[in-house]
């Protein structure tokens, strides 16, 4: 009896139905897009204002996650985020005048 629940069980689909092959291409597709990086912001800066590149990238930054905004939308999150968002700014606003 144990066999055949075991069998079952295997037999049973996964709750999401994910292929397997699915993880491998988006950590394979991540580390393309992270090793190529520096790269394509170099190229995009030389023809493009550094404010429409970032807006760029953070436009493609969130499409994964457009997905489940619905899920994990509530007051406190989006506080969270303009919080995290406010120190990122006021960090890279320091930044860039240190370095200057």
């Amino acid at each position: 009896t144990v066999r055949a629940a075991s069998s079952a069980a295997d037999e049973r689909p996964a709750a999401d139905d994910t292929p397997a092959w699915l993880p491998r291409v988006l950590l394979m597709m991540f580390a393309l897009f992270c090793s190529t990086n520096f790269t394509f912001i170099k190229v995009l800066e030389e023809q493009h204002s550094e404010a429409s590149v970032q807006a760029v990238r953070f436009c493609a930054a969130l499409l994964p996650f457009l997905p489940v905004v619905h899920k994990h939308s509530s007051k406190q999150s989006i506080v969270s985020g303009v919080e995290i968002g406010l120190w990122c700014t006021l960090g890279g606003k320091m930044k860039r005048t240190l370095k200057r």
